[in-house]
């Protein structure tokens, strides 16, 4: 870590602490915030560390809500994890850093793309099952394993949505950080930076519960998509033009 400036590594604190208050109030959005615009800030601190960090968010989450978690009815996306995270990693052993900026914008506008439609999936076991393959891939290939799921939950309420998915990004990070480990895509640097962060992940966190009335009733979405928007573009950006 002593090879990573001191502006960046605040820059970084400031962008988990908003990114978790964010994951923490909505049920998603910590990753396809922080992660285009940390990997903007330094490259050094993504996307490996926000699997760090998320997984301490998402477990924190679930815990706080868990009397909403009903976990037979995410069992067939947990399922589907595993095997877009084997797809995913036969892309990374071949994927430039330059290639996984770029991948990493477009599953970011994808991601906003979705969020601004009002397509609907029907939350079916194959459906789920697709969803999470699609999920456990763009977690290991960019550490954004939400877009893909957000299809099957975007009109329930906060807490199921804050739990629901709070499980499956809990379990299906956990199965993300193994995959790299194994594929020797994961350094004990990233868990170190990925730890150095988690005061700004606690702060935010608490502060999404005093949030949640306000957030649950005007929601944080138009905001999320602008600013991750604009971070996805400048990232596709650097990765061509530099």
């Amino acid at each position: 870590m002593s090879e990573i400036a001191s502006w960046a590594l605040v820059a970084a604190f400031a962008v988990v602490l908003v990114a978790a208050l964010v994951q923490a109030s909505i049920g998603f959005g910590f990753n396809i915030l922080a992660v285009p615009l940390i990997s903007l800030i330094d490259p050094q601190l993504a996307p490996n560390p926000q699997l760090v960090i998320a997984l301490g968010l998402t477990t924190a989450t679930v815990w706080r809500e868990r009397q909403h978690l009903q976990i037979r009815e995410v069992l067939p996306i947990v399922a589907g994890r595993p095997f877009g995270g084997l797809i995913g990693l036969l892309v990374l052993g071949f994927a430039a850093e330059a290639v996984l900026d770029i991948a990493i914008g477009v599953i970011v506008l994808a991601a906003v793309a979705v969020l601004a439609s009002n397509v609907k999936v029907v939350r079916s076991p194959l459906a789920q099952a697709g969803a999470g393959v699609a999920s456990g891939f763009t977690s290991i290939v960019a550490a954004i394993g939400g877009p893909p799921l957000i299809l099957l939950y975007r009109d329930e309420s906060g807490p199921i949505v804050r739990t629901q998915l709070g499980f499956v990004f809990m379990v299906g990070g956990s199965i993300s950080i193994i995959l790299r480990v194994a594929a020797d895509q994961f350094s004990m640097q990233d868990f170190y930076v990925g730890l150095a962060m988690f005061p700004a992940m606690i702060i935010g966190f608490g502060l999404a519960k005093l949030a949640h009335e306000t957030v649950d009733r005007i929601g944080l979405r138009v905001p999320v998509l602008v600013l991750s928007t604009i971070a996805a573009l400048a990232l596709i950006g650097r990765a061509l033009f530099t």
